[in-house]
């Protein structure tokens, strides 16, 4: 269909793409006991949006082994609002690194996660949110899922008008999450997702290469090499306004990306490759109209073939129908044959 530049099933190291450039500690200081967590928050130019994605992680209730830490890609940060805002909040939690160049997107996060300390590491971008009870809720499955290696958290959407809304868990479930999973379409979200240091360490970080889907490259690869674990319940806010991948360009690129991964995936994984052989037309058809659905999108059936080289291939309508009803009721089969988790929380 087409060549891989790249196998996902070995890991890119991208940790010294930009070891030239230095990153400066701006605000906040060095304890000597290193936390349990490090909530990391890669910025650039967004102090909008990065006062409630602050706010959120210094309101975490029930656990406050963690530190929060900064990373401003905007060399103008060394002056600039968000500092202001981070210095009238007087947190002894907070430490502000500003980069003395601007090194993109991936290197920005791989930084940031350079910066912390935290046996384990929360993704938080600069325009999502935090749950007050996520800490907590991450540490006892990571004690009782014998500590894997990636864990991701239920979300919801919000935007400008209107917050997420999070409550008390007295009880929350975890489930291991497959190459299957995956592949047909269970994955975590960014927000709120968890990696252990010393894993996205040996994983090389996240690669540009695989942008924009460089996260959902890293949650398949950990799936390979460690231990993914899903909590179910609502710990995340993700914001949709402004996020890039509403943009025709970048949600058509995301698109293309998954189906090259899914390719990859074929070559390794008998169940994969005969799923594609026989259905990967109709599945990526199927794929295209599920985001442009959820994304209010108008993204071209015909200009993902033609990158594909798949435009002398028809659909098979039977085909098409096969796996609309094969994707739902293989959620819905799965999910009862999923050991699920459940246990307690006590505050």
């Amino acid at each position: 269909m087409y060549s891989l530049e790249y196998d996902i099933y070995t890991p890119l190291d991208s940790f010294h793409k930009y070891e030239h450039v230095g990153t400066e500690l701006i605000l906040g200081s060095m304890n000597e006991q290193e936390p349990f967590f490090s909530i990391m928050i890669p910025t650039y130019n967004r102090v909008d949006t990065i006062i409630a994605a602050v706010e959120s992680a210094l309101g975490q209730i029930g656990f406050d082994n963690y530190e929060v830490v900064i990373a401003d890609n905007d060399p103008e940060g060394m002056n600039g609002e968000t500092k202001a805002f981070l210095t009238s909040l007087s947190s002894g939690k907070i430490r502000y690194y500003v980069n003395n160049k601007n090194i993109g997107m991936c290197g920005n996060w791989n930084r940031c996660i350079e910066m912390c300390r935290g046996k384990y590491i929360v993704m938080l971008h600069d325009d999502d949110m935090l749950g007050p009870y996520c800490l907590k809720t991450l540490y006892e499955v990571i004690l009782k899922s014998d500590h894997p290696t990636v864990l991701g958290v239920g979300y919801e959407v919000f935007g400008d008008n209107r917050r997420p809304q999070f409550y008390k868990p007295d009880k929350v479930s975890f489930q291991y999450i497959n190459k299957k999973d995956f592949f047909f379409g269970e994955s975590l979200n960014i927000a709120g997702m968890t990696f252990e240091r010393d894993f996205i360490y040996k994983m090389g970080g996240f690669a540009d290469e695989y942008y924009p889907n460089e996260d959902s490259y890293f949650i398949y690869q950990a799936i390979v090499h460690g231990r993914v674990v899903r909590i179910p319940y609502v710990l995340a806010g993700y914001r949709v306004e402004d996020n890039l991948s509403l943009k025709d360009d970048t949600l058509e690129k995301i698109i293309y990306m998954t189906e090259k991964m899914r390719e990859n995936i074929s070559l390794y994984e008998p169940f994969a490759k005969r799923f594609m052989e026989k259905y990967d037309l109709e599945y990526l058809y199927d794929y295209i109209q599920g985001a442009n659905r959820y994304w209010s999108a108008n993204i071209s059936c015909e200009s993902i073939f033609n990158r594909c080289d798949m435009r002398r291939r028809k659909i098979n309508y039977f085909k098409l129908l096969y796996v609309k009803c094969f994707l739902f009721y293989y959620k819905k089969i799965n999910n009862k044959k999923r050991n699920y988790q459940f246990f307690a929380l006590e505050w």
